[in-house]
């Protein structure tokens, strides 16, 4: 459906076009012909042209920002970098939409510098875009990350549990333990079937010598979502802690569109 609306939202002003076009020279055609009868169909032809010549850029930037829509979808994520960079270097206008489908791509493939790069040049990033920029700059370990996640608001459409998450990353590597505590139960709370967050939860209530309630977090979790017990990190987490070892520091790889 979002791909049969995008070609859609395209196709109408290139249909604009080609009828300005067809106006266009009808009109030429018509103040030549009562002059020069042999000349009307050459301006006709001459005028048709310019205006195909003067279209057909934005039909390729249509089919470009459209194929890379396409490709995102099905998770084709070299081909959707290739035509979305096609259609920024033709002059296509990065929206904030089309600025995280070609982040959210090369995200996939771990290059984050180049995300941040795509997500830069929509001209007014949303909150959900200005996350991904937060999310790329923690990746590349830029101290701006911080600042970036800071500044995004509690609204809907917006991941919230990740900011509140690498924030609490940040904290934990700063020392600040109770601060990351908080913002890993906070994310939870937000998405319970988060499991970056409870991990990390579990492991820092296992680090403060409380292996009872470590154990409880992993066991909730396990039960509110039938199927978790068999995950490798949850597997993981209840072995350490039932040998009174602290879990290892995991670093999640989070990819958000």
């Amino acid at each position: 459906m979002a791909l049969f609306v995008m070609i859609l939202s395209r196709l109408v002003p290139i249909m604009m076009l080609l009828s300005l076009t067809l106006v266009g020279s009808r009109y030429i055609y018509d103040l030549v012909l009562p002059r020069r009868p042999r000349l009307a169909p050459w301006a006709f032809a001459a005028v048709s042209l310019i205006g195909l010549i003067a279209t057909a850029p934005y039909v390729w930037r249509a089919a470009l920002v459209v194929g890379g829509h396409w490709a995102v979808e099905r998770s084709r994520f070299q081909l959707a970098d290739i035509l979305l960079a096609d259609y920024d270097a033709w002059g296509g206008r990065t929206t904030d939409t089309v600025g995280r489908e070609w982040a959210y791509a090369r995200m996939n493939l771990g290059h984050w510098k180049d995300a941040e790069e795509a997500l830069l040049k929509v001209p007014r990033p949303s909150a959900q875009s200005t996350l991904l920029i937060g999310l790329c700059r923690y990746y590349l370990n830029d101290p701006a990350a911080e600042a970036t996640l800071l500044r995004i608001p509690d609204v809907l459409q917006v991941e919230i549990q990740i900011r509140d998450y690498l924030l609490a990353r940040i904290a934990q590597k700063r020392g600040d333990i109770t601060r990351a505590y908080n913002l890993y139960w906070r994310a939870a709370s937000i998405q319970p079937h988060f499991l970056p967050a409870v991990y990390h939860g579990a492991r820092l209530t296992m680090l403060a010598g409380d292996a009872d309630a470590a154990l409880r977090i992993v066991n909730a979790y396990a039960r509110q979502f039938p199927g978790a017990g068999t995950n490798p990190d949850v597997l993981t987490l209840r072995s350490y802690i039932s040998s009174g070892r602290v879990p290892p520091d995991k670093e999640y790889e989070i990819v958000a569109f």
